[in-house]
Formats: structure tokens, C-alpha cells, sequence
């Protein structure tokens, strides 16, 4: 199996998305303890949710980790070094996203509100708030995707900008579904953009061909992600057709990834 050349981002373009994350890291903190909650325009987005709550529920699927990294697994047939560079960035953001929620714990929209006063699709969270792991996700891949990946320079900006859109989209998503209030997704966001320049520089450290077993080893984790997702699918979750979508990118990928090595 041929590997294929990555785009790899200039030091200047990883500073600038560094400044950004610490920038809207921090504004997020701030206004979280200047607003209070219910925070200002929350209701407003959330109202959005009452109409087509399916798509909602898929726009906010897209920042479920598991989801993302399996709809992104035919990046792997091709470029297994800017996979493996992705999926390392993984536990950055966790482990910011698992300190911030159990040290702060601060209370969700549905914590503070009644429920018939909130549009909630899918599960009723509580607490934990603070920053929005689904932000940090979507932002996070959007912005590798955007630095790393190989298109015709014709292309690139309109994939860029489309690829910011829709991580937009997913932010937007976690208020309509009443999930999350506005600087939890703002805060969110920071994290991911600094998880995105952590991704970049294990890809600049990164050997031009990965070994074996870490290759192999992302397909396993991928394997086990396809049953989570079927799972999650039987049990008639919302946001199905991302989540069936995301389990049949993984076989697809995997069987192309075998065809292209005997072929």
C-alpha cells in the first residue's frame, strides 16, 4: 500500500491557531463568571432544536469522538501518518476536557432550568458542563483536517471553510439540544484548536512510514468502535444515520485498506 504525501501546516499557522484556542479558552472562563447562568442567547439556539430535532441530533453526533475517528478511517487506508497523528491528539483534549468537568462541575442548562422550559433531545445530562467535549472533538478535527489534509490548491480554501461550518454547526448543535450553554462550546472550542497544533507536531515528529502494529493497532480500536456504533444504532439512538454511516465507513475503509495491500 503506497503513503501519501501530507500538507503539513507552516510553524506560523500552528502559532496562530495556539493564540486562538488560549484566546477563546480564556474569554469563555471569563464570561462564564460574568454571565451566570441562564447564559445570553442560549434560549434562543435552543428554540432551534424544536424544529427537525433529527438533524440536530446528527449535527451534534459529529462531535462524539468515536463517530468522527470512524467516519475519518478512510484517511487511514491513505495516510496512516496523519491518522495516527490525529488520533494521538485524542487524549489531549480528554484529559483537559475529564480535569476541567470533575474539578469545576459546573451545572448544565438542565440542572438550573425546568424541562418543559428546554427543547432536550436525546439523554438529559447533568453537571459537568464546562468545557463541551463535543466542541473540543469538532473543533479539534475540523482544524486538522483543515491544516493537514491533501487537496488541489483550487480546493483547499472552500474545503477549509466548509470544514469550519460544519464544526460550527456541531457547537450550535449542543444548545439546541440543550446540552451544553454557549461558553462551555466557546471554552470547548479553545481546547480543540490547541489539540489541533498537539496533533500537528507529533505529525512533524512522526516517521514518513508509521510501524506495523500501530497501524493495525487503529484498525483493532476501530473494529471495537464499529460494534459500539451498531449498538448505539439498535438502541434507537438519536442521530441514527450519522452513527450507521460512521459503522459502515469502517468496514468500507477496512476492506479497501486490505484490497489495496494484495491487490
Amino acid at each position: 500500500m503506497s503513503i501519501q504525501p501530507v500538507l503539513m501546516a507552516t510553524r506560523q499557522q500552528l502559532v496562530t491557531v495556539a493564540w486562538s484556542g488560549l484566546i477563546l479558552f480564556f474569554l469563555g472562563l471569563a464570561l462564564k463568571q460574568w454571565w451566570g447562568v441562564p447564559e445570553p442567547g442560549f434560549m434562543w439556539v435552543n428554540s432551534w432544536g424544536r424544529q427537525a430535532p433529527e438533524l440536530w441530533a446528527c449535527l451534534t453526533q459529529l462531535g462524539d469522538t468515536s463517530v468522527v475517528f470512524a467516519l475519518l478511517a478512510p484517511v487511514l487506508c491513505r495516510h496512516p501518518r496523519m491518522y495516527l497523528a490525529w488520533l494521538a491528539a485524542v487524549p489531549v483534549g480528554g484529559a483537559v476536557s475529564f480535569v476541567l468537568k470533575r474539578g469545576l462541575d459546573w451545572p448544565r442548562p438542565p440542572d438550573v432550568m425546568a424541562l418543559d422550559q428546554l427543547n432536550v433531545v436525546g439523554l438529559v445530562l447533568n453537571g459537568r458542563s464546562f468545557p463541551s467535549g463535543h466542541a473540543i472533538t469538532a473543533v479539534a478535527v475540523a482544524m486538522m483536517v483543515a491544516l493537514h489534509l491533501p487537496v488541489p490548491h483550487a480546493w483547499r480554501r472552500p474545503v477549509q471553510l466548509g470544514l469550519l461550518s460544519l464544526a460550527l454547526g456541531v457547537l450550535l448543535s449542543r444548545l439546541a439540544v440543550g446540552a451544553h450553554w454557549p461558553t462551555d462550546v466557546l471554552a470547548g472550542a479553545g481546547v480543540g484548536l490547541l489539540s489541533a497544533v498537539v496533533a500537528a507536531t507529533v505529525l512533524y515528529k512522526m516517521d514518513v512510514r508509521p510501524p506495523e502494529w500501530a497501524i493495525w493497532l487503529a484498525w483493532a480500536l476501530l473494529g471495537g468502535t464499529s460494534l459500539a456504533l451498531a449498538d448505539r444504532v439498535l438502541d434507537n439512538e438519536p442521530g441514527q444515520a450519522v452513527l450507521a454511516l460512521a459503522a459502515l465507513s469502517i468496514w468500507l475503509s477496512f476492506l479497501r485498506a486490505v484490497w489495496l495491500r494484495v491487490r
